[in-house]
């Protein structure tokens, strides 16, 4: 039926031309609305068999939307969803109405609806927060604020859609990465309706690689402080396991990584894990000094008559708001290892992190360069993702102690404020070494920050002020 009404309107359009055009005019319009007419069937065609059931992907492939996370389809009463078909470059979005009817459609790649009508729906349907959507309307799409598990998350607005306390990113009502907010460590009562439970805090949650932070634990049952109850604390290193982890702050080896150390009362150390009972307030409160290594440490403690009973919090150690160096022309990144993470081995980067100042000045320094002498600058290990220790050749403390560290290099490259930079020449030197100088000074000067650096062993060693 639609082919016949292009038909009807070709003719239509050829009557006007015969009788208002000379015969080349006509000929000429016949042609083109012809070819536009063919063009919108093939467009048409080509959609549809773009959106087929053929093109979905598998559960857990590809994208889905209306969140953006690579999870399996975030589904309204199993009537909704979308998907992207990379092969066509097409979004698709696929409606099941209430009555069973199934409506496919291509659409924009960036307009998928959040909340679409459902096609057909009189009934009502019970949604993920337990609310009623009848006569067509929508399920709400829900907060991670709002008190009540549903949809993908894992507990009460959180996991899933509204991320976790070890993500590395701030969200939900955190007040920093991983902080604050539902995250908030600190436990100062017992809850009323708690029975035979354990409790710990830290204070703060986030710290400097070998800084300290204050442990307590409390004891509950029935929501009076137990006093004189015997418990255990242990400090737990991220473990790196099957190629990867997310908690080891950068480094890719595992083997003996350090641990820090609860302190006495005198502040000197008495080991990773220890034993102890809580005071006559039925509390027990203790401080813990990190390794000097970044990453996410696990504090543990349980009943040491009844280990079930336990508590555990995550203690991220880090170098407070280091960024990563963008990719640019101007330069290129190197002195990724196995060890650590980064280009040209790998896509994953991370041994290129400093502070903002730090990352602008290395930006700067390489564009005024490049333009003066004609050459990329090979930018080399800055800081690891949480800062701390950088032990080059993977054996932790031995590697960045001196004097070893001396020899071997990376005695610093902790803060965020050092780079190895080496250019194109024989040794790793630049091929424009007054070129380099003058870049130095000129945005020394522009960003008002001491540069310095040095010629050691295959490269420039540099440290930035703030």
């Amino acid at each position: 039926m639609a082919f016949l009404h292009l038909v009807r309107l070709n003719a239509s359009v050829n009557a006007v031309i015969y009788k208002h055009s000379p015969n080349q005019l006509q000929l000429f319009c016949k042609q083109a609305v012809f070819s536009i007419l063919i063009v919108i069937l093939l467009y048409s065609a080509a959609s549809a068999a773009v959106c087929d059931t053929a093109t979905q992907p598998a559960v857990g492939g590809g994208f889905y939307s209306p969140n953006w996370y690579s999870a399996p389809p975030w589904i309204y009463s199993s009537r909704y969803y979308t998907w992207y078909d990379a092969a066509s470059g097409y979004c698709c979005q696929r409606l099941i109405g209430c009555d069973g009817t199934v409506y496919d459609a291509t659409i924009a790649c960036m307009s998928f609806d959040y909340n679409p009508p459902l096609p057909g729906c009189s009934d009502c349907t019970t949604c993920p927060d337990g609310s009623q959507a009848c006569s067509g309307a929508v399920c709400p799409a829900g907060s991670c604020t709002d008190g009540i598990q549903n949809y993908n998350e894992t507990a009460v607005d959180y996991g899933g859609r509204c991320g976790t306390c070890s993500d590395e990113i701030q969200n939900g009502d955190e007040t920093g990465i991983d902080i604050g907010g539902r995250c908030d460590t600190s436990t100062t009562s017992c809850s009323n309706n708690i029975s035979n439970n354990i409790l710990l805090s830290l204070n703060p949650a986030e710290i400097m690689p070998e800084s300290e932070t204050e442990i307590s634990v409390i004891v509950c049952n029935m929501g009076n402080k137990v006093p004189n109850y015997p418990i255990t604390l242990e400090a737990i290193a991220p473990q790196y396991q099957s190629g990867s982890c997310n908690d080891c702050g950068g480094h890719s080896h595992d083997t003996n990584r350090p641990i820090g150390d609860f302190l006495s009362s005198a502040g000197s150390s008495v080991g990773s894990s220890i034993q102890g009972s809580t005071n006559i307030n039925g509390e027990f409160k203790i401080r813990y000094r990190a390794s000097k290594f970044g990453g996410l440490e696990t504090i543990r403690v349980w009943e040491t008559e009844e280990p079930d009973i336990r508590d555990e919090k995550r203690l991220s150690i880090r170098i407070p708001e280091l960024t990563l160096l963008p990719d640019k022309q101007i330069y290129v990144k190197i002195g990724g290892t196995n060890k650590h993470l980064g280009p040209p081995i790998s896509i994953t980067d991370n041994n290129h992190y400093g502070t903002a100042r730090t990352v602008e000045a290395i930006s700067s320094i390489s564009v005024v360069y490049y333009d003066k002498g004609g050459e990329n600058l090979l930018i080399n290990d800055m800081s690891l993702p949480y800062g701390g220790g950088f032990d080059i050749y993977g054996a932790w403390d031995s590697d960045i102690d001196s004097p070893r560290c001396l020899q071997r290099g990376h005695c610093t490259h902790r803060v965020g404020r050092n780079a190895d930079i080496s250019g194109t020449g024989q040794g790793g030197k630049v091929t424009k070494e007054r070129e380099l100088e003058w870049a130095i000074k000129k945005v020394a000067r522009d960003m008002q920050i001491n540069i310095d650096y040095k010629y050691h062993r295959n490269h420039y060693h540099f440290t930035f002020g703030e």
